[in-house]
C-alpha cells in the first residue's frame, strides 16, 4: 500500500471494511497481548502492522520482520533466537552450511532480541517448520528464549504480532497446527478482506500508487483515463493490493502520455464486453443502495425502480404479446364458394394457431382458440 499519515483518519482505506480494520487496530495499538493478522496474500497484513506499531507507544522502536516461508527451515531457530559463537561446531556437516551464512564463529542476535521492546512481526506463521512451534509457544508464554548453543534465558520486551495467508482453525482441526499455540498468538485477531470485496479502496489506491511512481520515475502522469478507471474496478484482482500496486508500477514506467489508458495497465488481457461492465456496475449500484434500505430488497428494488425477481443485467421484462389480427375473409371465386384457405398465427399463448375459411364464413377468434386448446 501506499504510505498514509497512520495519524490521519482511513490511513488504511476509506471502503467500510477497511475502516473498521482501522478503528480496530487502534483501539489495540498499545496493548502487549500478541495480535494475529489473517487474509489472503497481498490484501496488506505488513503494512497493517507497521501502522500498529507506528501509531502506537513502541513507535521509537525497532520493527523486526520474519517471514517464516521465506527461511530454510535449518536456519530459523538461529534466525529468530541467535546462536552463541561456535554453537555448530559439533555437528560439522552443518557448520559448513549454516557458518558463512549467519557467521556461526561468532555470536549472533536473532531477531527476536534484536527487537528489543518493539514489535516482532513474524509473517507466515503458518509455514513455520514444526520443530520450531513449540519453542515460539514459549517465546509468545514466557516472553524469554535462549540463544542456540547458549544456557542464558533472555528476557525481551516486543510486542509479537502474527500473521498468516492459510486458515489456522482448519489446520489445527487437521493436526497442521498446534492448538496450545494457536491459542496464544490468537489473543486479538484482524481479518483483512481482499480487494474485490472493498472496490472504494481500488481507485484511492491506485491514484496513490500512482503518485508515488510518477514522482520516482520522474512521469509527468496526472491520473487514469475513464476507461482504465473502469477497468480497474472491474478487474477481480486475485493478487490483491500487491498486484494493484505491481500493475500501476509498470504503467508508470511505460507511460509517455498524462493520464494512463487500459492498454498500458492491461496489455496481455482483452477488453471486458459491454454487457460484463454494465452487470457489474449495475451489481456494485445495487450492494451499494442496499445498506442505505437496511438490507430490505423490497425497498432496495423500489428505490431502484427494478422487480426484485429480475436479476441485475437481464434488461426490462418483454412486454406481453399483442393480440393476434382477426383473420381476413377471402374473396369468393367467380361462379361458386370461398375456397378453403389456411392462416397460420404464430404469436403466444398459441405457437401456431391454424384457421380455416370456408363457404365465405370465418369461426370467431375466441373458437378458435378454444379449438386449439383441445388439440
Amino acid at each position: 500500500m501506499s504510505p498514509h499519515d497512520p495519524r490521519v483518519e482511513s490511513a488504511l482505506g476509506v471502503s467500510e471494511a477497511m475502516r473498521r480494520v482501522e478503528l480496530l487496530l487502534r483501539q489495540v495499538a498499545d496493548s502487549d497481548s500478541p495480535l494475529l493478522i489473517t487474509g489472503e496474500r497481498g490484501v496488506g497484513k505488513e503494512v497493517a502492522a507497521r501502522f500498529v506499531h507506528q501509531i502506537s507507544t513502541r513507535a521509537d522502536e525497532p520493527f523486526v520482520t520474519l517471514n517464516c516461508a521465506a527461511i530454510p527451515d535449518y536456519l530459523v531457530e538461529s534466525q529468530l533466537f541467535g546462536h552463541e559463537k561456535s554453537a555448530f561446531t559439533r555437528d560439522p556437516e552443518l557448520i559448513q552450511i549454516v557458518g558463512q551464512l549467519v557467521g556461526a564463529q561468532a555470536r549472533h542476535h536473532g531477531y527476536a532480541e534484536r527487537a528489543r521492546n518493539g514489535i516482532l512481526f513474524l509473517d507466515e506463521v503458518g509455514e513455520l517448520p514444526m520443530p520450531m512451534r513449540l519453542k515460539l509457544l514459549c517465546l509468545v508464554q514466557d516472553r524469554a528464549f535462549t540463544r542456540v548453543g547458549g544456557e542464558t534465558t533472555i528476557e525481551t520486551g516486543a510486542r509479537i504480532i502474527c500473521a498468516t495467508n492459510i486458515d489456522l482453525t482448519a489446520a489445527v482441526t487437521e493436526g497442521r497446527f498446534r492448538q496450545d499455540l494457536y491459542d496464544q498468538i490468537n489473543v486479538i485477531s484482524v481479518a483483512i478482506p481482499p480487494l474485490r470485496d472493498q472496490t472504494d479502496d481500488i481507485l484511492p489506491l491506485a491514484h496513490g500508487f500512482l503518485r508515488d511512481f510518477a514522482k520516482a520515475f520522474q512521469r509527468n502522469v496526472k491520473g487514469f483515463t475513464l476507461e482504465a478507471e473502469q477497468a480497474l474496478l472491474n478487474q477481480p484482482w486475485p493478487g490483491n493490493v500487491r498486484e494493484l500496486r505491481n500493475r500501476v508500477e509498470r504503467a508508470a514506467a511505460l507511460s509517455r502520455a498524462t493520464r494512463i489508458g487500459v492498454n498500458v495497465l492491461f496489455s496481455e488481457a482483452p477488453l471486458a464486453t459491454l454487457a460484463a461492465v454494465r452487470d457489474r456496475a449495475e451489481r456494485q449500484h445495487i450492494r451499494a443502495v442496499l445498506p442505505d434500505a437496511e438490507n430490505r430488497i423490497d425497498e432496495a428494488a423500489k428505490r431502484l425502480g427494478i422487480s426484485r425477481r429480475r436479476p441485475p443485467g437481464q434488461g426490462s421484462p418483454p412486454a406481453p404479446a399483442s393480440t393476434p389480427p382477426h383473420p381476413v375473409r377471402p374473396k369468393p371465386r367467380s361462379g361458386g364458394a370461398a375456397a378453403p384457405v389456411e392462416v397460420t398465427q404464430a404469436s403466444p399463448p398459441d405457437a401456431v394457431a391454424r384457421r380455416t375459411v370456408s363457404r365465405g364464413k370465418t369461426r370467431g377468434f375466441g373458437q378458435q382458440r378454444r379449438l386449439a386448446s383441445r388439440r
